[in-house]
């Protein structure tokens, strides 16, 4: 199955995507250009066609990806050896018969989900404090410019909000969510419009992206740079938070903390500041998300939002607003 026959929408694209050989022949083809040895062995927990071979891998991106795919290369050339653990080097970026593709080599490291229980057994202090540094980190380079869906984070934040009811339609299974997202948007956009840290985030720190030493648990890389984007520094803590350190006042504020960055929400407005951004977040689907706190009974937006992020996860005079 070639890959000509997905390039003309995401849907023709999403109906071959999991085919076994989908991408294979071309992948062969660019592995012999650059000299990659072996044969390739699909992965099919990327949203892209992603193929491994030995040390290296190769992400072959359709299209309407392009954006994804020059902002990944771009931070993988520019954050090479700047920050504390690794990242995958870049080997090749090319185009091949209207595809885009990133060679990369692989970095070791075991999964969130492997060592799940060695980081719990301090409570996930330790954890906290390591994802904190890592943002932290993050918050020091150079901004690259990167766009969001397009456009300047504010143009993106905007859209987000005028078009709330609209987008999350798409992605709720009950539609009595998406008019109650977007009524609290429009009350608490102030609070993600007035941030003024603009920096090039990850934006998708997850258990998927990050790389553990399996005998210390300490964090040693950092991988998948797809989405990442020009955004308020905030942004970066929302899927850690949601992922590893839902509703937990003290995980949260160690994380903040331990980044040394001056967080943008005055304790009275950490909650709905945080959930404001998460309901940002360009793959969100808000009954799948919080899934726990409306079956504890959260009937709104707002309970939701003190549960997952709790204002006691600031402690007076340590933000700036």
């Amino acid at each position: 199955m070639t890959l000509e026959s997905a390039t003309s929408s995401i849907d023709d694209y999403r109906s071959l995507y999991r085919q076994a050989k989908f991408g294979w022949q071309e992948a062969l083809a660019i592995a012999r250009k650059h000299g990659l040895q072996g044969m390739p062995r699909r992965n099919f927990e990327a949203s892209n066609v992603v193929f491994e071979f030995g040390n290296a891998w190769l992400k072959l991106s359709p299209m309407f990806w392009r954006e994804a795919h020059l902002a990944e290369q771009r931070v993988l050339e520019a954050w090479d050896g700047q920050l504390p653990l690794r990242i995958p080097r870049l080997i090749a970026a090319d185009s091949f018969e209207g595809w885009s593709y990133l060679i990369t080599e692989h970095v070791s490291g075991e999964h969130y989900k492997n060592l799940a229980p060695a980081l719990a057994s301090d409570g996930h202090m330790s954890f906290a404090q390591q994802i904190g540094e890592l943002i932290g980190a993050i918050s020091h380079l150079s901004p690259l410019g990167l766009p969001c869906d397009g456009g300047h984070w504010t143009e993106f934040a905007h859209h987000q909000v005028e078009q709330a009811a609209h987008l999350h339609r798409k992605r709720t299974h009950r539609q009595v969510w998406p008019p109650q997202i977007a009524e609290f948007l429009q009350r608490n956009a102030h609070l993600v419009l007035r941030l003024s840290n603009l920096r090039t985030l990850h934006a998708d720190i997850n258990g998927n992206h990050l790389l553990f030493d399996g005998a210390t648990s300490e964090i040693v890389g950092l991988i998948d740079f797809a989405d990442a984007m020009d955004a308020p520094i905030e942004l970066d803590f929302v899927l850690p938070f949601v992922c590893f350190f839902k509703g937990n006042h003290a995980l949260q504020k160690r994380a903040i903390q331990a980044s040394g960055v001056p967080f943008g929400f005055a304790q009275q407005e950490y909650s709905n500041g945080m959930m404001a951004l998460t309901l940002m977040n360009r793959f969100i689907c808000f009954e799948e998300w919080f899934d726990a706190e409306l079956s504890s009974g959260a009937a709104s937006i707002e309970e939701v939002a003190r549960r997952v992020y709790p204002s006691e996860s600031l402690i007076e005079g340590y933000n700036n607003v």
